[in-house]
């Protein structure tokens, strides 16, 4: 999974190569044409991602704050102004209608057309990996939007909205004729941009998470397909390490544009720097991270709670890139935060309880067999940090994650709170819902209160 993670988005290597000027009537005479036409495809990425999709995606999350920003949560009002939306639209659906072009015209070209390393395979390839990655974001911003693959079709024409399913129909057909055409690997570093056989398996397994958190959230049995056909995908990307791909000793190596060494470094799986001078200037396929020079509470990357459950500790990637506990961060733990209010409850923060849980026997938490009370929940932070410590404690003998998370919140950890409020706070902390018989409970319960219970004193 670590190097499926590493797929990051931001590479300034794809600028648009102009072999000629193309027209209607000399175009796909050659294989050099052709290949000048797949170059087009890409020539919009850099303007796409220096600033609308990191504008679009990180700033509206609720993590990101800039005072007065079109994009903030809260400011609607100036949002569907803001013309960074219009060029998304603009870029992506320029795209995906380069790649119809490429995909209806490349297979009426004779082979004998294509010499000196151009394939017509790898031409369509990237053709229908680019369409596929046009089609991912704009559903991932707009949801539903019209779906044109016909190069004859005007991709400004107000065709009508296709569904979802449809559309993601058609991601994945061409994701796996992506992946049949696509190369492992490119014998020059002046290819190294394009997209591979492993990026074509990163993207289906995104698309498939996608599907199954969506299918979980509206109960249909096919979730867990979904995570087998993910998996499946991300095994093939696994399969690749030590020959393709490898983890970088410094995280940092993998965006860092400063020398040749670290840009074409063997982490990445397929990348757009949006800018060639500045780590900061990048933008990512499945983890979505911006550095922490902007130092705003940006950085986060948006993932489930049990990936970031499944991380070793150690590793950069869990202690660098996630946002668990820095002192640098403009957001701070919540509970670090309601730890400093004015109350006449006195919230202990996190970093003390930590402190205290060190001081147990630390075999407690490898033991399935011990529970926990806490008494007088405030915020739930001592259920939540000894639930970690247990997450991680009885994995080698409780491996299925979800099991595990099961057996801890429901036979090992217990909560009293003595008002409504802090009860409710206490759930959202442990359970990551205040209602833990809610689909949003990381472990769903049959009421409302779970194992954390008010009384009223």
């Amino acid at each position: 999974m670590a190097i499926l993670g590493a797929s990051i988005i931001s590479c300034d290597k794809l600028d648009e190569v102009v072999y000629s000027s193309l027209t209607d009537a000399n175009a796909f005479t050659t294989g050099e044409n052709a290949q000048a036409a797949v170059n087009s495809i890409y020539a919009p990425l850099r303007s796409l991602y220096r600033e609308p999709m990191f504008y679009i995606n990180d700033i509206a999350a609720d993590t990101g704050f800039k005072d007065g920003n079109c994009f903030e949560v809260m400011n609607d009002d100036a949002n569907y102004v803001d013309n960074r939306t219009e060029t998304a639209w603009t870029l992506l659906t320029q795209i995906a209608a380069r790649a119809n072009i490429v995909i209806d015209k490349v297979p009426q070209m004779s082979d004998g057309l294509f010499r000196n390393g151009i394939t017509k395979e790898q031409l369509l390839g990237e053709a229908y990996f680019m369409r596929a990655f046009a089609y991912m974001n704009l559903t991932d911003v707009f949801y539903r939007v019209p779906l044109i693959t016909d190069s004859d079709i005007d991709p400004t024409a107000k065709e009508p909205l296709a569904s979802v399913k449809d559309i993601e129909k058609q991601i994945e057909n061409d994701l796996f004729n992506a992946k049949d055409y696509l190369p492992k690997s490119y014998a020059s570093r002046d290819d190294a941009g394009r997209p591979t056989y492993g990026a074509a398996c990163g993207y289906l397994a995104r698309l498939y998470m996608r599907q199954a958190g969506r299918a979980r959230l509206q109960g249909d049995a096919d979730a867990a397909d979904y995570w087998n056909y993910a998996l499946e995908e991300v095994n093939n990307v696994l399969a690749l390490e030590g020959v393709q791909y490898s983890l970088q000793p410094s995280v940092w190596d993998v965006f860092d544009p400063t020398s040749e060494d670290k840009i074409y470094n063997n982490e990445l799986i397929f990348a757009i720097r949006a800018s060639g001078s500045i780590v900061s200037g990048s933008w990512d396929l499945g983890l979505q991270f911006t550095s922490w020079d902007y130092d705003m509470g940006w950085g986060n990357m948006y993932q489930p709670l049990e990936m970031t459950w499944k991380f070793d500790h150690a590793d950069q990637r869990y202690s660098v890139l996630q946002v668990v506990s820095y002192e640098n961060v403009y957001n701070p733990d919540v509970l670090s935060c309601l730890a400093n209010l004015s109350n006449d409850e006195v919230f202990t923060p996190p970093d003390v309880v930590n402190k205290m849980l060190d001081m147990l026997p630390q075999e407690l938490f490898r033991n399935p067999d011990t529970t926990f009370l806490d008494p007088a929940c405030k915020t739930g932070v001592f259920l939540r940090e000894i639930a970690k410590r247990l997450i991680v404690g009885l994995e080698p003998q409780m491996p299925d994650l979800q099991q595990r998370v099961d057996h801890i919140f429901r036979k090992q950890l217990y909560g009293i709170a003595i008002t409504e409020l802090t009860s409710l706070l206490s759930r959202r902390g442990v359970y990551c819902s205040k209602y833990p018989n809610s689909e949003f409970s990381v472990s769903r319960f049959d009421d409302a209160q779970g194992n954390i219970r008010c009384h009223f004193l």
